[in-house]
């Protein structure tokens, strides 16, 4: 049959407060890591813009015959994102800003700057892009990277080192220099320059820089409609950014122009080679026709050149026609509005500490859960709304005070001590002694309470303690001393409102148990309204089930058991529809 898991708001509770330190650990690990995390991380602006494709290829194709359009090798109509993205384009604009040329620095030192950086901008100051060097026209064309040092000698030049320490160039600001490898432009040095230092630098191959651009850059429709394009791109520097966005609108727009060419004058070599073609078959047909007249000579001649006339006019007005639309920029895109974003994409101020808060809250979720699965797999803890809510009888939940004298127990432990009583009152037998078994585990004892307010209530009541794991003392008396016949009475002790008689220490107490001799003797105990059978043994182990054969009805005291363990004590059959058992909870400190 299925049992379903029952989970209480109280069982939540007791996992949250159980494992608070660990908990509170986690979180604070978590925003830490997090609060880490962003610091050191390279930070990005944004920058936007919006396209929009000022004329379309419409009817260019259509202005051609019928047989070059149908064996066309191009499109009618172009994928922008994809050239945009293309090497073609982005080429350009990596060596036109010099992209190729970049800082070398350990982890350390790159770590330190991105925080310096980041709590900068998150203070609300940004980088100002003249505190680094600025390189353009940069012409390097190998595959592997190449490390050079830049020495700056005055205000205005400088020379590029390299690392076998031989001098590869001398230059000046804004002015070109090659090398046997490669060639530049150094447009500034950085505000707090350094004479004689050389700076480390690493020549980085294009298409590396490419595929970076690429990972930095977006482009989607705008909702605007399908002639719309944003574009968006993010780096470290927040002008770089605005500046290669540009770059590559700029670049697009001048291959799209060039191709335009190229197709032009494709096509004007095309309509030419047709017009000769042309003419000379018209040629031909006249020289066939007029061939059988004498005199025809000079009349098909004068045809011919009016036939060409004519032809070589329309022919021009369409060449003219096309030379129109190319001037007018087909296919081509202007830029409508460029904004650079004045906020880090990762992430502001205001958000460095909600993200780590977050990432706290995360941490602390996620630990919590982890500790919730493991208490589902082990077992739920019983708890009080658990056991209701699974019609399972309870007569509450007592506090770690509950051991303390009766004076002085908490108003909600007396309560609960009350409905105890008041389970075991609806067990009493009119013929004999009821036996009651209370299995407290280790936890505090109320039993001497518990007697008291029986006591109270009327009752003649007798406590048999059956730890058999308590050492005694030398005088002392106890009941297994009767049970083996050492004694012969039974060494019962009166005290004010009860009696108590200890079992003694014992291997095999529960064997006892059993025993008829021991049944026999609870017998002879019937002076006593109830006989209360305590012990500390937990709940689920087999030697507490003994007391569910010998018992009248069973006090089950619990704190972490889970309805599995206490399962032999819940399926105990009913008495005229009384349970045999009732469960105590103890609750933890929270």
């Amino acid at each position: 049959m299925y049992d379903p898991i029952i989970i209480t708001f109280t069982d939540l509770k007791k996992v949250f407060f159980r494992h608070i330190f660990a908990l509170r650990t986690m979180a604070v690990f978590s925003f830490f890591c997090m609060f880490v995390f962003l610091l050191i991380r390279e930070p990005q602006f944004l920058a936007e813009v919006s396209v929009q494709r000022t004329a379309k290829i419409t009817d260019y194709y259509a202005k051609l015959p019928e047989v070059y359009r149908a064996f066309s090798l191009y499109p009618i109509e172009t994928d922008a994102a994809l050239e945009m993205r293309s090497d073609q384009v982005l080429k350009p604009v990596v060596e036109n800003l010099g992209l190729q040329m970049v800082v070398n620095k350990n982890v350390w030192n790159r770590c330190l700057e991105n925080t310096k950086e980041n709590i900068l901008t998150n203070c609300g100051y940004f980088s100002d892009s003249s505190e680094n060097f600025s390189f353009s026209c940069i012409n390097y064309e190998r595959s592997e990277e190449m490390s050079i040092f830049l020495q700056i000698i005055s205000a205005n030049t400088y020379q590029i080192i390299s690392t076998e320490k031989e001098v590869l160039a001398e230059g000046q600001i804004a002015k070109m220099i090659s090398t046997p490898f490669f060639s530049m432009r150094v447009d500034h040095f950085p505000k707090q320059y350094k004479i004689n230092t050389p700076y480390y630098f690493i020549l980085t191959p294009w298409k590396k820089v490419i595929e970076q651009i690429r990972s930095n850059l977006e482009i989607r429709p705008n909702k605007l409609g399908t002639n719309h394009l944003k574009i968006y791109f993010s780096d470290r520097d927040s002008s770089l950014s605005a500046r290669i966005i540009n770059e590559i609108i700029h670049s697009y727009e001048k291959v799209s122009s060039l191709e335009k060419d190229r197709l032009f004058n494709q096509s004007k070599k095309y309509l030419k080679k047709r017009e000769e073609d042309l003419f000379k078959r018209l040629e031909e047909s006249f020289i066939d026709y007029v061939s059988n007249f004498t005199t025809g000579s000079k009349w098909s001649q004068e045809q011919i050149m009016l036939v060409k006339k004519e032809l070589g006019t329309h022919l021009l007005e369409q060449i003219a026609s096309l030379i129109e639309e190319q001037k007018m920029g087909l296919d081509t895109y202007n830029t409508t509005r460029l904004q650079q974003s004045a906020m880090s994409l990762y992430p502001p101020a205001r958000n460095l500490i909600t993200y780590s808060l977050l990432s706290s809250f995360i941490g602390l979720l996620i630990g919590y859960s982890y500790f919730i699965s493991k208490m589902i797999i082990r077992g739920v803890p019983v708890s009080y709304e658990g056991l209701v809510a699974a019609s399972i009888h309870s007569c509450g939940v007592l506090s770690p005070r509950c051991g303390y004298p009766l004076p002085q127990l908490f108003p909600s432990d007396l309560k609960t001590l009350r409905q105890i009583c008041t389970f075991i009152e609806s067990h009493k037998i009119s013929d004999r002694s009821l036996i009651v078994a209370l299995i407290t585990e280790q936890h505090p004892d109320y039993i001497p309470s518990l007697a008291s307010l029986l006591a109270l209530r009327g009752f003649k009541v007798l406590i048999i303690d059956c730890s058999f794991d308590q050492a005694m003392l030398d005088h002392e008396s106890t009941l297994i001393q009767y049970l083996e016949g050492n004694i012969t009475q039974i060494p019962i002790h009166h005290l004010k409102e009860y009696d108590k008689v200890s079992m003694g220490q014992t291997e095999y107490g529960f064997e006892w148990l059993v025993h008829p001799k021991f049944s026999s003797t609870l017998l002879e105990c019937k002076q006593y309204d109830l006989i209360l059978l305590t012990t500390t043994i937990a709940a689920k182990e087999v030697g507490g089930q003994i007391f569910c054969k010998i018992a009248d009805c069973m006090v089950v005291t619990t704190q972490t058991d889970s309805k599995q363990d206490l399962l032999p004590y819940i399926t105990l059959p009913k008495k005229q529809n009384s349970s045999l058992a009732t469960f105590v909870i103890i609750e933890e400190n929270c």
